[in-house]
């Protein structure tokens, strides 16, 4: 016995041949959906009852349920697609903030590696990276002031050497020149031809350097023109004399 509700009168006591009542007394308990005789595609839930000989069922429009299930789905799908853009902003976001103060520093590290130690990283960021880049700036600065004053000091030490390397053969100079005059073998001419030829090797450039004395008419070395540096002094027989050191154009 299959109960049926129909508003058509006509139908009342006929043999019901829509496919809604075959595929009910088919299946007789389960769901399924079928296009009832009023022409709407309907959902049916039925379940027999054998104590009374009967089959109990219930039929709602399709399209309601669908309706509201694709509403549903529309709304979490658009919720979901909000969702989806905040997240990647504040992805974006924070992406941005690390990124950029990351790569200013590994910039600033490979312009310093390359010699370029005027570059600093830029303090900015979250706290961690701007604590990171200010102590990476404050290495770099330290390590500049640490290569400045190290070239200081290598260009000081170098003028106290080249210093002290003249003053050296200055001293050897007027040691050979005080030696040449303690040896009682040499005469006043021989003298004098070894000391212009010893005071050269005094001069910062001894291969240009040329000595000259000049005692009355006579002359010892050769002679150059343009600045020179002279001394006076009473040669033999208290005749003036001169001696003279310049560099050869």
């Amino acid at each position: 016995t299959l109960i049926w509700h129909n508003q058509n009168a006509d139908d009342i006591g006929s043999r019901l041949q829509d496919e809604a009542a075959r595929r009910m007394l088919e299946i007789r308990n389960g769901l399924f959906d079928a296009v009832t005789p009023d022409g709407l595609q309907r959902d049916f839930a039925v379940n027999a009852l054998p104590e009374f000989g009967i089959l109990s069922f219930v039929a709602i429009p399709s399209k309601g349920i669908h309706e509201a299930a694709r509403r549903d789905a529309l709304r979490l799908i658009s919720m979901s697609a909000v969702l989806m853009v905040v997240l990647l902003t504040i992805v974006a976001y924070i992406t941005r903030r690390i990124v950029r103060p990351l790569h200013s520093l590994s910039t600033a590290a490979h312009a310093i590696k390359a010699g370029n130690a005027s570059i600093r990283a830029s303090v900015t960021g979250p706290r961690e990276i701007t604590t990171l880049a200010a102590a990476f700036n404050a290495m770099v600065h330290a390590r500049q002031e640490a290569d400045e004053s190290l070239r200081r000091q290598t260009d000081e030490l170098r003028t106290a050497q080249y210093a002290l390397n003249q003053r050296m053969k200055e001293l050897a100079c007027l040691y050979d020149v005080s030696n040449l005059c303690e040896r009682s073998d040499l005469d006043i001419d021989a003298l004098f031809e070894a000391v212009v030829s010893r005071l050269p090797a005094a001069m910062r450039y001894p291969d240009l350097a040329v000595a000259t004395i000049r005692c009355g008419e006579r002359q010892f070395g050769e002679h150059t023109d343009g600045s020179r540096l002279c001394a006076q002094f009473i040669g033999r027989n208290s005749q003036a004399a001169s001696i003279c050191i310049a560099y050869a154009k």
